[in-house]
């Protein structure tokens, strides 16, 4: 007869406790414990820094342009006008 194949462990269909109950050696299981503890500090990391572009002002010099809508009609205007005073 052939070799017997140990069946794949589903982890998605367990239920918590029963995940808890696979057992690992010490080392693994510190690595494991470090693991997540790096992973959920990057996670409150990341969602302390997120800056959302829904709660910016859009004021100040770091979002403004040289030309406002204002200036460039100024602009266009001076520009005709020079142009017909040349021609």
């Amino acid at each position: 007869m052939g070799k017997k194949k140990d069946k794949p462990i589903d982890v998605n269909n367990m239920t918590p406790d029963e995940k808890l109950k696979f057992e690992v050696a010490e080392e693994i299981g510190s690595v494991i414990v470090e693991s997540r503890r790096l992973e959920d500090n990057l996670a409150r990391k990341e969602r302390y820094h997120c800056y959302s572009m829904d709660a910016v002002d859009f004021e100040g010099s770091g979002y403004a342009g040289k030309d406002t809508p204002e200036s460039l009609l100024e602009q266009t205007a001076d520009k005709r006008h020079i142009k017909g005073l040349l021609e």
